[in-house]
């Protein structure tokens, strides 16, 4: 069943008091977690009141451009909970821009090794990206000195998307194959499950011993085991409004979903 419904732009444009020209990206702060979100004319870094139950929003604006600070399509987002940065995928600027958690500018990295970065997640040592043009994924530290890439080799990659790692192995959704590839740290492949039961997975993430996969067009979650095996699809429908077009996913420590429904423009939490 449905939790609780965002309209995360009226939401946000009532509560900030800003312009929306001056504003290029939207994520929220779920307790340690991260809800990732793509929307490309709001920049909006906070907390949700009435969700986390805590105080104020943190709030940061930019505006769009190639600048410092600055964004063009944003995509992905990763939050390095020891360290407390922000890493965020700045898409069409071909660059990862890592912020601290007031939405203070530190660094960028990637420009010369990324075309379209997409998805992110973060090791204990490591960043790792998801390009959509290069249909690769690359490695970094977490300062953003570029380790390697991989593109599949001979495994021949479709169209990858949401990325996941834990502290020994990789996630990678394909799309276009509809299959998730497991790699190791290193980036050396090590196999895929989820092929003839996946319908065009976007996103991924783990929660206790459990892999859930987001399918992007049929509105569903798929539930696999540690050792990768099926266990159930969760259906994602509060009855009402048709979700179309899911393209990010987080879980939050109660093992809610948060899930960004670009077709309503709207974060979704389900539990």
């Amino acid at each position: 069943p449905i939790v609780k419904d965002f309209d995360n732009r009226s939401k946000i444009l009532e509560n900030s008091k800003v312009e929306v020209e001056d504003l290029c990206l939207v994520s929220f702060r779920c307790y340690s977690d991260m809800i990732r979100k793509s929307i490309d004319e709001i920049d909006l870094i906070e907390h949700i009141p009435e969700y986390v139950g805590r105080e104020h929003p943190i709030l940061s604006k930019c505006r769009v451009g190639v600048g410092k600070g600055k964004f063009k399509n944003p995509r992905g987002i990763a939050f390095d909970k020891i360290r407390h940065k922000l890493y965020i995928c700045d898409s069409s600027n071909c660059r990862i821009q890592v912020f601290n958690t007031v939405g203070k500018f530190l660094h960028s990295f990637g420009n010369e090794q990324l075309h379209r970065p997409f998805s992110i997640c973060l090791s204990k040592e490591f960043v790792f990206i998801t390009d959509e043009v290069k249909n690769c994924v690359t490695k970094f530290t977490l300062e953003g000195m570029f380790k390697k890439s991989f593109d599949g080799g001979a495994v021949k990659f479709g169209r990858i998307y949401g990325v996941d790692c834990s502290d020994e192995f990789l996630y990678i959704c394909d799309l276009r194959y509809q299959r998730i590839y497991i790699l190791d740290l290193n980036l050396n492949y090590i196999k895929q499950f989820g092929s003839g039961e996946i319908k065009y997975p976007a996103d991924i993430s783990r929660h206790s011993d459990r892999i859930y996969i987001l399918s992007r067009s049929v509105s569903s979650i798929y539930c696999y085991d540690k050792y990768c095996t099926l266990q159930k699809e969760i259906e994602l429908s509060d009855g009402e409004k048709p979700m179309t077009l899911t393209v990010f996913m987080v879980i939050d420590p109660k093992g809610n979903f948060l899930v960004s429904d670009e077709s309503n423009q709207e974060i979704r939490i389900f539990s």
